[in-house]
């Protein structure tokens, strides 16, 4: 479903609720921890929410990143009606932040925009300050730390990334803080291409359900452990793992093809996800062959071998963070699995 930029900005946090579905309404109450009953019809709880919204907002605000947080300083300087046209945001983005009610798009003098109700716009105002400041670190440090574990896992369950999140920076931040991993790290997902939710597993982005990696993933095989400084730099978005073979393929990309140094990271990036995702190395050579080799299914054997030794000693999904050539040739099987890891070194040399 498209956006509506029917609104008027600024708008007032009435004009706002009247825009959301009553799934929005209920979404947003269970953000705010308000005691709504989910039975009333879609207008009760609209002036319910109007009336106690307010004097609640801080919490939904406390689960924010620095992401969202700095979107609505944004909108703040820009007194309820920030221009699209500023900032970099795709449409999913914006079905992400408006699906959660404090952000709403509309227009002013005919131009799309970006805003949040004034009476919310208010309270962050005076919310805002650095014990905020704080809180938000917080919250963008432990996204950023699941974001880095999604690069290396491809999949994570709820639990056991609250366990390691809470090894990595304290019990008390698991069971004292509010919020805590528990209501941040959901509240977080899926804006400007994170993790999300799915059977009660983080997921990346691409992968629709759990069991696309799970089926892959051989018996008793534990997860690699990361620590943060390898969490923060793996978020990156065109974080390469500082390999030989990375180093090797990178530079083959830059002295043979007509590639910018970014454009030839973001290529490694997007391949390896797509040969993890898959758990076959063709698909990352298709990548390939679109970029360097204008579609043809032809590709350079040098480059072939080059990307499957890359992929080798690279985080593998299907392995729980562990790289290929570090297990191969010891990798236990999986009973009843429903996929086959796949031997990368087969493709060594190929050209198609």
């Amino acid at each position: 479903m498209g956006l509506s930029y029917d609104l008027d900005l600024p708008c007032t946090l009435n004009e706002a609720l009247q825009s959301l579905s009553k799934a929005q309404l209920i979404e947003l109450r269970d953000l705010a921890e308000l005691k709504i009953s989910s039975g009333l019809r879609k207008q009760d709880m609209l002036a319910k929410l109007e009336a106690e919204l307010p004097g609640n907002i801080n919490k939904v605000f406390n689960l924010f990143d620095e992401s969202r947080a700095s979107l609505i300083r944004l909108v703040l300087s820009h007194r309820g009606a920030l221009p699209l046209r500023e900032i970099d945001l795709a449409a999913d983005d914006l079905h992400c932040l408006t699906g959660q009610g404090v952000f709403v798009v509309g227009e002013n003098n005919a131009q799309p925009c970006l805003g949040v109700p004034v009476e919310l716009l208010e309270r962050f105002q005076q919310f805002d300050g650095l014990p905020y400041a704080e809180r938000v670190a917080t919250n963008t440090r432990w996204v950023v730390a699941l974001q880095g574990m999604i690069y290396h896992y491809g999949v994570i369950q709820m639990f056991q990334a609250f366990d390691y999140l809470s090894l990595l920076f304290g019990v008390e931040e698991k069971y004292n803080m509010r919020p805590s991993f528990w209501e941040v790290l959901p509240a977080m997902q899926e804006f400007r291409g994170l993790y999300h939710v799915a059977d009660q597993y983080f997921c990346d982005a691409s992968i629709d359900t759990s069991t696309h990696v799970l089926d892959r993933r051989p018996a008793e095989l534990g997860y690699k452990l990361f620590n943060l400084e390898d969490l923060y730099a793996a978020a990156d978005p065109l974080y390469i793992d500082p390999t030989v073979e990375s180093d090797l393929l990178e530079d083959y990309l830059l002295e043979h093809y007509d590639l910018t140094e970014d454009n030839a990271k973001r290529l490694m990036h997007v391949g390896r996800r797509f040969a993890l995702r898959e758990g076959d190395v063709s698909a990352a050579l298709a990548a390939y062959a679109v970029v360097c080799n204008g579609g043809s299914s032809e590709l350079d054997p040098e480059l072939v071998r080059l990307v499957v030794d890359y992929l080798e000693h690279t985080p593998h999904w299907a392995l729980c963070g562990h790289a290929m050539a570090d297990l191969a040739p010891h990798l236990p099987a999986r009973e009843g699995a429903s996929g086959k890891l796949v031997d990368f070194s087969e493709y060594k040399n190929r050209s198609k």
